[in-house]
């Protein structure tokens, strides 16, 4: 089971909660919670993806919500939920295309842009620039290897002679450059255009990372309505 949250800007938020397991059925079943009615909500609909399976998901990736939509990469496709406008379909668009075998697609959002990216011998970052038509621009790629090949630190931890694969779990949210992710146990960010690394963590790291964004503090009051004349 993963899941997803939509807030909104009246502080209102839904939960969609997905599931994940095997199946060979077409039917997507979702359970969605409201903070404005306090309840779960069950929907049962036939998705309206082709060569939809349920199967599909039991290689669900990240989940993330885009310009009120809900997005979750399974194998070869996004699939989008509204649950405000349609709360019987689903759609879906091409993950990017590539010719290297990629082992793991992460969604993401920077600098308010929906971007996608993954993990093979090489790590490749892509920016949708038109979400109708689902054209994918690569922004960056990086061979794999030398993203934990630059850092000492992680020679010391485990040794000179240990291959350490990367592997990427998030962006930054308002850096193109930066991608977070784990070396052995370690975190790190990487650069992918300088190609400096920075240890961050030297514990265990969860199997995600999960960006959150603080609005500004303090909060904008809305100018009045009325004008000086009014006073």
């Amino acid at each position: 089971m993963d899941a997803g949250i939509i807030c909104k800007d009246d502080g209102s938020y839904t939960v969609v909660r997905i599931p994940n397991e095997e199946s060979s059925s077409n039917m997507l079943e979702l359970e969605i919670f409201s903070s404005e009615t306090g309840t779960w909500t069950e929907f049962n609909f036939s998705c309206q993806v082709r060569n939809y399976s349920r199967s599909n998901h039991k290689r669900l990736y990240s989940t993330i919500s885009y310009n009120g939509i809900l997005h979750w990469a399974a194998d070869k496709q996004i699939f989008a939920y509204d649950p405000y406008r349609s709360t019987d379909q689903c759609y879906s668009m091409e993950l990017p295309k590539c010719s290297e075998r990629l082992e793991r697609y992460n969604l993401a959002i920077c600098c308010g842009r929906l971007c996608c990216f993954a993990g093979g011998e090489s790590l490749r970052l892509w920016e949708l620039t038109n979400y109708e038509s689902g054209k994918w621009n690569l922004k960056h790629q990086r061979n794999l290897s030398e993203i934990c090949s630059v850092h000492a630190r992680l020679h010391e931890l485990f040794g000179s002679d240990v291959t350490i694969c990367f592997r990427p779990l998030a962006m930054h949210p308002f850096n193109w450059d930066t991608v977070y992710g784990s070396c052995g146990s370690r975190l790190i960010s990487y650069n992918l255009r300088t190609g400096i690394s920075n240890l961050i963590d030297y514990g265990l790291i969860p199997a995600a990372l999960h960006p959150f964004i603080l609005p500004p503090w303090p909060t904008m009051i809305p100018q009045p309505s009325w004008g000086p004349d009014d006073i």
